[in-house]
């Protein structure tokens, strides 16, 4: 038996679904890195390695490489 949103409420004894931008649901996480991809891709050109870059600015290298991925940048290049 599947059970919908509304039931899942009803049955946790509430009776009725929260208001819609109702403060309980999760907003999701700001993306860090892709906030600071001009700057990556800047210490990038520059010659920064990958490791520094992530680690200068305060998130991972897959970010790092995540962020570049759009760039025309090749992976291995440094």
């Amino acid at each position: 038996m599947a059970l919908s949103v509304a039931s899942c409420w009803s049955a946790n004894g509430s009776g009725s679904m929260p208001p819609k931008g109702d403060k309980t649901k999760y907003p999701g996480r700001k993306p860090t890195a892709m906030g600071k991809r001009d700057k990556i891709v800047k210490l990038d050109a520059e010659g920064m390695t990958r490791t520094a870059i992530a680690k200068g600015l305060g998130v991972s290298e897959r970010s790092v490489y995540r962020a570049l991925q759009g760039t025309g940048e090749r992976i291995g290049d440094h």
